[in-house]
């Protein structure tokens, strides 16, 4: 019975979605490593640290555009880097 249940509940647990969670400082480190300036990053860290989808979008795009997609999100939210 226990092996059964276990086989039941096996696709829910497959089904809920995972967190993706990044702490301030870990979104500091981030800005600075796709190139942004030290004034720019003080302007722009507040933006994904109080977005929690735009962080999610920027943790999981690829690292070669990381920068390009942030930037974008940026202009989009009208924000100034």
């Amino acid at each position: 019975m226990t092996v059964s249940n276990a086989f039941i509940k096996l696709p829910i647990e497959l089904l809920k979605p995972t967190r993706l969670v990044a702490n301030e400082l870990e979104v500091w480190i981030l800005l600075e490593e796709i190139g942004l300036g030290d004034d720019a990053i003080v302007e722009a860290y507040v933006y994904p640290v109080n977005n929690p989808k735009k962080l999610k979008a920027l943790l999981t795009s690829p690292e070669a555009r990381c920068k390009n997609v942030f930037k974008l999100m940026m202009q989009m939210s009208n924000t100034t880097m």
